[in-house]
């Protein structure tokens, strides 16, 4: 009983978005997932209130990394019944508990609930609710609702598919991007995407 209580102590003094990714989310079904819980609650990111932000591309690797790894094990233990349309991803939901973060993933998934319940015929006539170009559902995790992750000293954004980047300091050239100002007149680096 000591043991349980200390235990209990001990999940009461978490952050409260860590108790409830913990409790809530089926990670822990097997032991490898546990050490991907410790693993992700350890990702070296912050979010500054827009976006996530990494000091440096090794610690976005890494937690993309991780999260792949994690969203592996999840497909693989996860059953689909009749019934499921949109199967909520445990172990990206959590990654976002953890860091009280909305990605990009989760406004397309809301989007696509919407679009099921409300205009199932939308689907059949060829259309696509993710008109974004990005399809891995880690890396859009990793972006928010502006498709923005910062890296280091710069900020990556997708814009019309095309990856920018622009240093994290420029927030006037940031405001101009976000505002729809073509790209191909301001001070961004251009990357085509794999």
């Amino acid at each position: 009983i000591w043991q349980a209580c200390k235990k209990e102590n001990q999940i009461m003094t978490e952050s409260n978005n860590d108790r409830i990714a913990l409790r809530n989310h089926v990670l822990v079904k097997n032991p490898d997932n546990l050490k991907l819980v410790a693993e992700i609650r350890q990702l070296h990111v912050k979010n500054n209130g827009e976006m996530l932000a990494f000091d440096c591309y090794e610690n976005y690797s890494h937690a993309f990394e991780v999260l792949s790894k994690a969203d592996k094990n999840w497909m693989d233990e996860y059953v689909v019944t009749d019934d499921d349309f949109i199967i909520p991803n445990e172990a990206l939901n959590a990654f976002e508990s953890i860091n009280n973060f909305s990605s990009l993933r989760k406004k397309l998934e809301s989007e696509e609930e919407y679009l099921l319940k409300n205009d199932a015929m939308y689907f059949t006539a060829g259309n696509h609710y993710n008109k974004t170009g990005i399809h891995d559902k880690v890396e859009q995790t990793l972006l928010n609702e502006r498709l923005e992750v910062k890296i280091g000293n710069s900020i990556f954004k997708y814009v019309d598919k095309e990856l920018i980047e622009i240093k994290a300091d420029d927030i006037k050239t940031l405001s101009k991007v976000r505002n729809g100002y073509p790209v191909k007149e301001l001070p961004v680096n251009h990357f085509t995407p794999k």
